[in-house]
């Protein structure tokens, strides 16, 4: 069995849309780019105690960029090209936007829950 964790899924689908990076990007980076990571997650158990074969993760999506209406642009596109995977995900909320201050980048954040094979 290949194990094609969520997380390989999850970039595979932010790259095209954006640099995405696991937890932080790279120092020296131009914007545009997104970062993602795991916050949370709802294990699945079984009596028996076996290893299920699918994982439930909740996972943050953080995009910054140099104008507000381009961190939005592209917070709305990465929703859509999740929904349009075939791992199972919906929108914990809607877009949270937020300013680094020391950067004067614009950031769009949202959370994601998504369930797929493990």
């Amino acid at each position: 069995r290949r194990w094609v964790v969520i997380e390989a899924k999850l970039h595979a689908a932010l790259s095209p849309i954006c640099q995405a990076f696991p937890d932080v990007a790279t120092n020296g980076t131009t914007a545009p780019w997104c970062t993602y990571q795991q916050y949370a997650g709802r294990d699945l158990s079984y009596i028996e105690q076996t290893l299920p074969k699918e994982r439930a993760a909740a996972f943050q999506v953080s995009v910054w960029a140099k104008t507000r209406s381009e961190a939005t642009t592209l917070a709305l596109r990465i929703e859509a090209a999740l929904l349009a995977t075939a791992m199972q995900v919906m929108p914990e909320g809607g877009i949270l936007a937020t300013t680094d201050v020391e950067t004067g980048l614009r950031g769009a954040i949202q959370r994601f829950l998504i369930h797929d094979d493990r």
